[in-house]
């Protein structure tokens, strides 16, 4: 949800504790994930999710970035 309005952000799916609050096991957040995941598709499929923006390769560079440890090239 959007803090200033509370409305959903199309593209940001979230599950567990940061979609239902600090309620549930191990079973309730495999099924609250499933639950996302579907959404996810259902908003793919319908064209409702934006564009990417960057490259793959720009995701890997952020990524290789971030680690303390170099990854192998």
């Amino acid at each position: 949800m959007a803090p200033d309005t509370g409305d959903a952000v199309t593209g940001a799916y979230v599950t567990g504790w940061i979609k239902r609050g600090p309620t549930g096991f191990i079973g309730t957040n495999k099924s609250c994930a499933r639950e996302t995941v579907r959404t996810l598709v259902d908003d793919f499929n319908a064209r409702r999710l934006p564009a990417p923006e960057g490259s793959p390769g720009d995701l890997d560079r952020l990524l290789r970035s971030r680690r303390e440890v170099p990854l192998p090239a």
